[in-house]
């Protein structure tokens, strides 16, 4: 693409119609893939800087984030409930974050809100494997028994 070349603007003269030059070599230099790439971390950067929900944060384990939830909203931040019935204790459960699961759970946090699907935070840690966080979440469950194969933990 051609932006500006010598002598295309008669008002530039001087230092202003050599920097353009410049800059109108050094853009026609650039690959079209050059272009791109820019564009896209330039998206990127933008991405990030747009806010978060508390479950985009619980599932990454962003515990830093949630201190200044906790500190801001107190557990009315920290026990939201999306669309699904999860909770940041479940993302960060089934996740595996188990320092954000500590920090809940010092919070006080339910750890018997379920899912849409019946679902609370020890099942999400339990089909995920997460062992630590099954045992952490096993000693705030008053009870724990076997029901059709599954896990209930209502008090």
């Amino acid at each position: 693409p051609v932006w500006l070349r010598e002598n295309s603007i008669p008002e530039l003269q001087g230092r202003e119609a050599n920097e353009g030059v410049i800059l109108v070599a050094i853009f026609e230099s650039m690959p079209w893939w050059v272009w791109l790439i820019a564009v896209m971390f330039f998206i990127g950067l933008v991405i990030r800087m747009l806010p978060k929900s508390v479950h985009t944060l619980a599932a990454e384990g962003n515990i830093r984030a949630f201190r200044k939830i906790a500190k801001s909203q107190g557990n009315t931040g920290l026990e939201a409930v999306a669309s699904d019935g999860g909770t940041p204790l479940y993302l960060a459960a089934a996740n595996g974050h188990e320092e954000l699961v500590k920090m809940l759970l010092s919070h006080d946090v339910s750890v018997n809100t379920t899912t849409n699907d019946g679902q609370t935070p020890l099942h999400g840690a339990a089909l995920a494997g997460q062992l630590g966080i099954i045992k952490l979440l096993g000693k705030f469950c008053s009870r724990i028994q076997r029901i059709d194969g599954g896990v209930d933990t209502t008090h």
